[in-house]
């Protein structure tokens, strides 16, 4: 079995060359790092690129985690939200085609005029406050 040469680039800055065998993939390694870093770990940058989590190592590179915090790191924390809103709102209304939602996450009313269906009340933790989420459906060449 092959192994990988890694230099990891570590929370602190500081560099550290590791071995991992054929197979191993960043999300497992980045288990072994996630303590040194303050927020979750959502992305590799391996030899200047971004990498998802769940990818093997095929060679030998360097690797830097990003965590939810980094400008990349929300940007991905953002597209999987969004997938996976899109993900319950097929599942709740199937796929039609011709259709798209939009969604508005809102502390006032700023539905007035608008034909609206509210799609459910959630409780926002962090704030301790309640918002209402809208979804409006209408053709996806009226969408913007």
């Amino acid at each position: 079995m092959q192994e990988f040469k890694l230099v990891m680039e570590k929370a602190s800055g500081e560099l550290e060359e590791i071995l991992v065998p054929e197979g191993t993939t960043f999300e497992e390694i980045a288990k072994s790092y996630q303590e040194d870093y303050k927020d979750l770990i959502v992305l590799a940058c391996v030899d200047g690129k971004l990498r998802e989590l769940n990818k093997e190592i095929k060679k030998d590179c360097s690797v830097k985690f990003l965590t939810s915090i980094s400008r990349d790191g929300k940007r991905t924390y953002r597209r999987s939200m969004t997938l996976l809103m899109q993900k319950a709102i097929e599942n709740l209304w199937g796929r039609t085609g011709a259709c798209a939602a939009f969604c508005i996450l809102s502390e006032k009313d700023i539905t007035a005029g608008w034909k609206m269906v509210p799609m459910r009340r959630n409780l926002h933790r962090s704030r301790q406050r309640c918002f209402d989420w809208y979804m409006r459906i209408f053709q996806s060449e009226n969408a913007v």
